[in-house]
């Protein structure tokens, strides 16, 4: 019996060794040459993204919808759905390179952007899926928000104002 489970240890311990063996194998590695055109630009973004990693609190905002303020009592214009995300430099599961991407949760957690110089890769955590999209490709855009929050504001962030929960917007602020 004793022999039995050394024999189905050692087949076990062969069968990791080869599926280890066999996602080494599966891994791109990648040297990315910064000096290009793309070095500056990349090298300021990634500057850019570490300092705000260090925020408090990032949020994703799925759906944002311009509402009648006075209707809703409120002094807000937009209603937005956010959740709140993870900014890190992280490595993703098949790209082996000497620099740590910029990784951003997308799709509602579902998936991990991974930012590199020339291309994004897109991973699907739920099941064994991937995506690579050109940075040409994307539009990137940004715009400030107001929105009432409930929650506690953290402490790196700078309030705008603050109002009751349901304000008359017809009266001065």
């Amino acid at each position: 019996m004793r022999w039995k489970a050394e024999k189905a240890v050692v087949l076990r311990r062969l069968e990791i060794a080869r599926l280890q063996s066999n996602l080494a194998a599966s891994r791109i590695s990648i040297s990315i040459d910064i000096e290009t055109e793309v070095g500056d630009p990349h090298r300021r973004m990634m500057e850019a993204f570490d300092e705000l990693s260090g925020s408090q609190g990032a949020w994703a905002l799925p759906t944002s919808q311009q509402i009648d303020r006075g209707r809703a009592r409120s002094v807000s214009d937009t209603v937005v759905s956010r959740r709140s995300i993870r900014l890190a430099r992280n490595t993703d599961v098949l790209v082996d390179t000497n620099d740590l991407p910029m990784a951003l949760s997308i799709q509602g957690g579902r998936s991990t952007a991974y930012f590199y110089p020339d291309f994004v890769l897109v991973i699907n955590a739920a099941r064994p899926d991937f995506a690579l999209v050109d940075l040409k490709e994307l539009d990137v855009g940004v715009a400030l928000t107001q929105f009432s929050q409930t929650e506690p504001v953290p402490s790196d962030a700078r309030m705008v104002r603050k109002v009751w929960a349901k304000s008359n917007p017809r009266s001065p602020l």
